[in-house]
């Protein structure tokens, strides 16, 4: 059993499968669920109190089947339930379906809890009934047509949400929200307009320059927990890292700010001597949460202090990112020395985690694990299309449209479908579903990679995809506000590059590779001629 955080002992942990549940089935007792990461503080917490009390133990392996889940290895999983946050502790019935779910909660509530849900445990239908049920819901978006209209939307929401004082979006706890960055970074190069500029310019200023970056070992930890992104929650993840990489490449395209070169080599110097790894070649996926450690204000103090554990695990969507980044950041920095790495860390997550049969492995750990991940090849072959552009060489635009052609053919379901089903599936898990940023994400590779098919019949057959993954996002996209910056993300490369004349959905005016909705004025630059940039270095 793989977890991210060492599981305290007492409670007998099941791995995730059929075989978890039909054994809760034949004790007629429910499951219960704990979603854990090897970063996560309040996981620790919970392990070391509720889950080691002897009381919550016993009722633990009297009255349920516990299942134990890391995040980062089983990111399906924790799409279904996770329940707002980490730790999460679901509990459920033999089908899967939630009875009630918690993020951390105390030995004396967690006791009374699980308890409560034992004396209630509902087992109103059967199992192949509620089974039928599940299976009858609808998988897919069918001969839904997007409007295409919801990049002002989204951008709306954004100059309301846009914090002017501390940069970022909303008050706290602050997220970098990466999605919203890079869509102000395209907003200010199709338009000019000021206002954009500084939404990206000031919220990386103020998230890098502050508590939340890593003064003295370079990095950015997860998230603040104040407006002002001076206290942050300590972990730091190699997606977020890469992430920043990536938005200070693409800044730096738009802007030619010396500031953002630095952030970048800071950045990098930290990934590259704390999450790289030799052997296998590859980065780890997170650094663990230690706030004593990083209180810590000087490298010699660190250097005698035991350093926050490293989860040495290889995510392949991750590192496929990471790899993008490198080579946008190369590219507009001029450092081919990364470009270079990027492309040899492509490479790598080929061999590592690629099976000819079974497609992209999501994890590699002395032997590649968990198939059928949609965002891993969604990553991996858009950061193709980065190596091919940066190298010509034919191998990358092969692989993109490979991979691009294989997800079409085995995800391609109204849009892209998150995973394939497995024979080892719980029941009630294996019903297609549609992940909104996962579709968003695919339609910006799929359009890129339309542009570059050996055939009409195949650059047709991926810019229908493309739009089945707008449709599903034009869907879902009003209840995720500027979490769906993604979306505003697509659709503008979608008719930059992706559709023809024919293609064009009514109601949309392109001119010099701008589209917009027909009669859309943005707001003119004057109005926001307050917005200064006193706070970017």
């Amino acid at each position: 059993m793989e977890f991210g955080a060492k599981a305290p002992e007492g409670i007998r942990w099941h791995d995730w499968n059929r075989d978890a549940f039909e054994l809760a089935a034949e004790r007629g007792v429910p499951v219960l669920l704990s979603i854990s990461a090897s970063w996560c503080h309040w996981c620790h917490v919970l392990d070391g109190e509720a889950f080691s009390d002897p009381e919550v133990i016993s009722v633990v392996n009297s009255d349920y089947v516990p299942i134990r889940v890391d995040t980062d290895v089983r990111p399906d999983v924790n799409s279904v339930y996770n329940m707002g946050g980490w730790p999460t502790v679901a509990l459920l019935d033999h089908d899967g379906q939630v009875l009630s779910g918690a993020t951390y909660l105390p030995t004396t509530r967690m006791l009374e809890w699980l308890r409560r849900t034992v004396a209630t445990f509902p087992m109103r239908v059967t199992s192949r009934q509620r089974s039928d049920s599940i299976k009858k819901a609808p998988a897919h978006i069918a001969g839904h047509t997007p409007t295409l209209r919801p990049r002002s939307d989204v951008l709306s929401w954004m100059r309301r949400e846009y914090d002017e004082v501390h940069g970022g979006f909303g008050t706290e706890p602050k997220f970098p929200m990466f999605d919203c960055l890079a869509l102000a970074i395209d907003e200010y190069a199709a338009t000019g307009d000021s206002f954009w500029a500084q939404v990206f310019k000031g919220s990386l200023a103020a998230m890098t320059g502050r508590g939340t970056y890593d003064a003295v070992e370079g990095g950015l930890f997860r998230y603040s927990t104040t407006r002002d992104w001076s206290v942050p929650h300590f972990e730091k993840m190699l997606l977020d890292n890469a992430l920043l990489l990536s938005v200070c490449g693409r800044g730096y395209a738009a802007t030619s700010e010396g500031w953002l070169i630095d952030v970048a080599e800071r950045t990098y110097d930290y990934l590259k001597s704390t999450l790289f790894m030799d052997v296998p070649g590859a980065f780890a996926g997170s650094q663990d949460a230690d706030e004593s450690y990083y209180r810590l204000q000087t490298r010699r103090l660190r250097e005698a202090s035991r350093a926050p554990s490293v989860d040495r695990r290889i995510y392949a969507d991750w590192n496929s990112v990471m790899a993008n980044a490198l080579i946008t950041c190369g590219r507009t920095m001029h450092n081919q020395s990364w470009v270079d790495h990027g492309v040899s860390l492509l490479r790598r997550v080929h061999d590592l985690c690629f099976d000819a049969v079974n497609g992209m492995a999501h994890v590699w750990h002395g032997r590649p694990s968990v198939w059928g991940l949609a965002h891993d090849t969604i990553a991996y072959g858009a950061a193709c299309l980065s190596a091919y552009s940066a190298t010509g060489d034919a191998l990358w635009k092969e692989r993109s449209l490979l991979l691009a052609s294989r997800l079409v053919s085995t995800h391609g379901m109204g849009g892209i479908v998150t995973r394939l089903k497995v024979p080892d599936d719980p029941p009630g898990f294996e019903r297609p579903i549609h992940d909104f940023h996962e579709n968003a994400y695919a339609a910006i590779w799929l359009v890129g990679a339309s542009a570059l098919a050996d055939s009409r019949s195949d650059a047709d057959t991926l810019r229908s995809t493309a739009l089945n993954c707008l449709a599903v996002c034009d869907r879902l996209y009003p209840s995720y506000g500027i979490h769906g910056a993604a979306y505003g993300i697509a659709l503008g490369r979608y008719l930059r590059d992706g559709a023809t004349e024919s293609a064009t959905p009514e109601g949309i005016t392109c001119d010099g590779g701008v589209c917009r909705p027909t009669g859309y004025v943005p707001p003119h630059a004057s109005e926001n001629a307050h917005v200064g940039s006193s706070n970017v270095p």
